[in-house]
């Protein structure tokens, strides 16, 4: 079970999944958006703790489309 991951030099990545993570906040969401600006490709279906709120308030303006947490993104 993954418990913590360190995203400070993710700054090239294109795509995160992390369907299905309990664990998973808002809180993480804030950080791969501020850590990963070229991401464009995000799943977070089934993470039970990420809000519609937060999903919106860090990518927002980005969202292309979004497919039950299968989030393709402007980047």
């Amino acid at each position: 079970q993954l418990t913590s991951l360190d995203i400070s030099f993710c700054c090239n990545v294109a795509a995160a999944a992390i369907y299905r993570c309990s664990g998973v906040t808002d809180a993480a969401i804030e950080k791969l958006a501020m850590g990963c600006p070229r991401l464009s490709s995000l799943n977070v279906g089934y993470c039970h703790k990420v809000t519609d709120a937060a999903i919106q308030r860090h990518f927002g303006s980005r969202i292309l489309s979004n497919d039950s947490g299968f989030l393709t993104l402007k980047v």
